[in-house]
């Protein structure tokens, strides 16, 4: 239901879903933080303040959880640098051209 919410605002695109997490793409000039509280908003307007759920960045292939630290400081930390990538710039590349983005 929040996801549908969140696929109502115009331009943006579901890159996937990986258990509860989903990848949005936004096609506008916003910055992320600009585009997370535009998907936050639309979801607070129809469905309200009950619903428990996060917005998040990505930052380096990660999921950003730690939104308050800088980009230098991200890359010193070995959750952004190492392992696993949540999402790769290869998918996102993919899903870009595939929908004409």
């Amino acid at each position: 239901m929040l996801k549908k919410t969140a696929l109502s605002v115009p331009n943006v695109y579901e890159i996937k879903t990986v258990k509860q997490n989903v990848f949005l793409y936004v096609d506008n000039d916003q910055t992320q933080a600009e585009n997370i509280a535009l998907i936050k908003n639309a979801i607070k307007k129809k469905h309200g303040d009950g619903f428990v759920y996060k917005v998040y960045g990505v930052f380096n292939g990660k999921v950003d959880l730690s939104q308050n630290k800088t980009d230098e400081e991200k890359m010193k930390d070995d959750y952004f640098t190492l392992g696993k990538k949540d999402i790769t710039d290869e998918e996102v590349a993919e899903f870009k051209a595939k929908n004409n983005l």
